[in-house]
C-alpha cells in the first residue's frame, strides 16, 4: 500500500470529532484501522497521534472500548473490563518503536499493573505484557531490574511447562540477552541448555526453535571455553542445519552454523 494513502486517511480522521472531544465509535474504529496500517508500514510518527486519540477515547468511554478491539481475538471478549487497556498497550508499542523509552515505560507499567490485578500474573496475555515491561527496563539501561523480572517470567514459563512455546522461547532469549549484557555468560549458558532441553523434548530436534537454542548453547560453550562440548554441539547443529536446508530450508542458517563450527575448530587448534 502506498504510504500516502494511510497518512491522508489519518489526517482526515484526526480533523474529525472536535479534536477528539466528540469522536464517534465509528471514527475511532477507522483510526484503529489506519493506525494498524501505519504500524505495518513502520510510519510510527504518523501512527502516534492516532494512538493518542484512540487511547483518550477508550479512557473516557471504557464501555465502548470493547468494539474497538473486537478483532483482537477472544481475550477482550473474556475480559471486557480490560478492553481499554488495549489502546494503552498499542500506544506503548508506538512510543517504544519511536525510542521514547521513558514514556513507553510509564504506559507498560500501568498496563502490567492493571492486568495482573485483574487476572493474575500467569495468564498468557499477562506473561507477554510482563515480558514487554522487562524489555522496557533493558531499553532504559536498568539491567539488573530487567534480569530479575526476566528470571521471574522465565520461572513461570518453566513451571507452566511452556518454555517451548513461542512466547516462552522469546522470553528465554530476552533473559539470555540481559545476562550477556551483564557479562554473566555462565548463567546464560545454563538458561540456553534448559531451553534446548525443553524444545528438544516438546518440539523435536530439528524444529527451528530447537536449532536456535542449540546454536545459542554452542555459542556460549565457546565463550565460556568449554571447547570440547562446544565442538560436539556445533557439529550436530551444522549437520541438522544442512539437513533442514536440503529439505527446502534456508541455506543462510546452515552457512552460519558451519562458520560457528569452524571458529570452534580453529580455537581448539590454537590451544593445542
Amino acid at each position: 500500500m502506498p504510504l500516502a494513502k494511510p497518512v491522508r486517511l489519518a489526517h482526515r480522521l484526526l480533523r474529525r470529532g472536535a479534536g477528539g472531544a466528540n469522536d464517534s465509535l465509528l471514527n475511532v474504529m477507522l483510526m484503529v484501522k489506519a493506525a494498524n496500517q501505519l504500524s505495518h508500514l513502520k510510519n510510527f510518527e504518523e501512527e502516534l497521534p492516532l494512538r493518542r486519540r484512540i487511547f483518550e477515547f477508550c479512557k473516557r468511554q471504557p464501555m465502548k472500548a470493547l468494539p474497538v478491539y473486537q478483532d483482537g481475538g477472544g481475550f477482550f471478549s473474556d475480559h471486557p473490563e480490560l478492553a481499554f487497556i488495549g489502546s494503552e498497550f498499542y500506544l506503548y508499542k508506538c512510543f517504544a518503536a519511536l525510542g521514547r523509552d521513558e514514556a513507553a515505560d510509564v504506559l507498560i507499567s500501568h498496563v502490567e499493573a492493571e492486568m495482573i490485578d485483574a487476572i493474575g500474573p500467569r495468564d498468557p496475555a499477562v506473561l507477554s505484557v510482563r515480558h514487554c515491561k522487562a524489555s522496557s527496563l533493558v531499553s532504559l539501561g536498568r539491567l539488573e531490574e530487567a534480569r530479575d523480572r526476566y528470571l521471574d517470567i522465565w520461572n513461570d514459563y518453566e513451571e507452566l511447562d511452556l518454555l517451548h512455546s513461542p512466547e516462552g522461547h522469546n522470553a528465554s532469549f530476552g533473559l539470555i540477552g540481559v545476562l550477556n549484557k551483564l557479562n554473566d555468560k555462565e548463567s546464560a549458558l545454563r538458561i540456553a541448555r534448559r531451553i534446548l532441553e525443553a524444545n528438544s523434548a516438546q518440539l523435536g530436534i530439528d524444529h527451528p526453535q530447537t536449532l536456535e537454542a542449540m546454536e545459542m548453547v554452542a555459542q556460549y560453550l565457546f565463550m565460556t571455553e568449554n571447547l570440547s562440548e562446544a565442538l560436539v554441539v556445533a557439529t550436530s547443529l551444522s549437520e541438522l542445519r544442512f539437513r533442514v536446508a536440503d529439505k527446502g530450508g534456508t541455506t543462510e542458517d546452515a552457512v552460519r552454523a558451519q562458520k560457528i563450527l569452524e571458529r570452534i575448530r580453529a580455537k581448539i587448534a590454537m590451544s593445542t
